[in-house]
């Protein structure tokens, strides 16, 4: 009995040690199980990281939607995963294959980068999906109302920004930056040409609508057809004042006022006209002053004065043209001309000088020599001085006169005696022919 019992307990003991011997089994292998896990976990994971710093979802930006490429990645370290794409129409395959422990995948994150679109500086770009490589050269289209004579630029970097914008675009004639638009030029206002420069005020005596390009000058004003828009528009000239007639010997003598430039600065110049002339050519000068000469005697004269600029010829094609100003001066006699101080000196023995004083403005001289009381010698001559040789002997008078003029002024007597003589005689008379 003792013997049995004993050897049921070795029996029981034995059970024991064999379930504890199993149960530190099962928590060992349990044990290995889980490192070994844990390192395929930690193995996948570096695998893992590493393929999505070489794969990149930059590769994706390479394909377009109507192409079909495949790209194979195969890790260094062995054949671990095998990935393709592929596009069809406007859809993208992702296909994985992986070769070895099994792994579970997370997430899938699939993206590119683009520079989106922009307003800057009149310009418009349009979305752009950013490059692989470098950077994308993109053209953009002006904003209403802006024009560019060269398409304007903008950069597209791989990273979605946009750099080295080149600005072309520029607002066009009647239009003005504004709040980066280009708007219309005010009322009275004007832009003449394509630019950013704001828009310019309307010159003087000028005005216009909105979006001009240049400003109408008012009724009864204008520009020259050298003038830019800048410049202001001119009116007729104002009448010179102060204007007066003097009669001189032999001509008359005209003043007046000078009249001022008009705000553009334009150079004013002034015109004679003989109102009771019969033949006269209007004079032009630029001084506030004349002298006419040439005139007849005894004749009454009345002249007019008006002022006038390079807009004096601007007026005078208008279809109704603006009246000139003129300044009409009183009427003026002129004296009859006399030629005054006739002297004849005795050269020598048959010879003979003649001279007098020169009257103010080219006239013609009459010069008549008699010679015992008859006329001996008839001649006109500009010069105030003549000489007469070879003279017979007698006794000799002179007697000059302008041309037209009946009033002689004669010299006083000088004989010849055909001997060589020494004679002078210093007197003189006038009388009437």
């Amino acid at each position: 009995m003792i013997e049995r019992d004993s050897l049921s307990l070795g029996s029981q003991l034995t059970e024991a040690q064999i379930q504890h011997v199993t149960a530190t089994v099962g928590i060992i292998s349990l044990i290995f199980v889980v490192l070994i896990s844990l390192f395929f976990s930690v193995l996948c994971y570096f695998r893992r990281k590493k393929e999505y710093y070489n794969w990149g979802g930059d590769r994706l930006v390479e394909m377009s939607h109507d192409a079909y490429q495949r790209y194979n990645t195969v890790p260094s370290n062995g054949g671990m995963c095998v990935k393709s794409y592929s596009s069809i129409s406007f859809q993208k395959i992702l296909q994985f294959t992986h070769y070895g422990s099994c792994v579970e995948i997370k997430d899938i994150q699939v993206y590119f980068n683009f520079c989106p679109s922009s307003n800057i500086k009149l310009t418009k770009f349009p979305r752009t999906v950013a490059p692989v490589k470098a950077f994308q050269k993109v053209e953009g289209s002006c904003i209403s109302y802006a024009k560019a004579l060269t398409p304007p630029t903008y950069l597209c970097q791989t990273n979605g920004k946009w750099f080295a914008f080149k600005e072309k675009c520029k607002c066009k004639a009647g239009y003005e930056e504004s709040e980066s638009l280009c708007k219309k030029c005010p009322q009275n206002y004007y832009k003449q040409n394509l630019g950013n420069a704001k828009c310019s005020r309307c010159p003087k005596n000028s005005n216009s609508r909105k979006d001009s390009v240049y400003c109408d000058c008012k009724h009864g004003y204008a520009r020259s057809p050298k003038d830019s828009f800048s410049v202001d528009c001119g009116g007729v000239l104002p009448k010179p004042v102060d204007f007066r007639a003097v009669a001189k010997r032999g001509g008359v003598e005209l003043k007046w006022r000078p009249v001022s430039r008009d705000s553009a600065g334009r150079r004013v110049w002034y015109v004679i006209q003989c109102e009771s002339c019969s033949e006269f050519t209007p004079i032009t000068t630029e001084h506030p002053n004349l002298t006419i000469n040439g005139l007849a005697p005894n004749t009454e004269y009345a002249f007019l004065l008006t002022a006038e600029n390079v807009l004096t010829d601007v007026f005078k094609s208008f279809r109704s043209p603006p009246k000139l100003n003129k300044a009409r001066t009183a009427v003026v006699t002129l004296e009859a001309l006399k030629v005054d101080d006739v002297h004849a000196t005795k050269i020598n023995f048959n010879s003979i000088r003649l001279q007098w004083i020169p009257l103010i403005g080219h006239y013609q001289y009459h010069v008549k020599v008699y010679r015992d009381g008859i006329t001996y010698m008839d001649l006109n001559t500009n010069s105030t001085r003549k000489d007469f040789f070879n003279l017979q002997a007698g006794i000799y008078k002179f007697g000059v006169n302008v041309v037209g003029e009946s009033f002689v002024t004669t010299s006083q007597e000088i004989k010849l005696s055909g001997k060589l003589l020494n004679s002078y005689f210093n007197l003189s008379s006038s009388f009437n022919l």
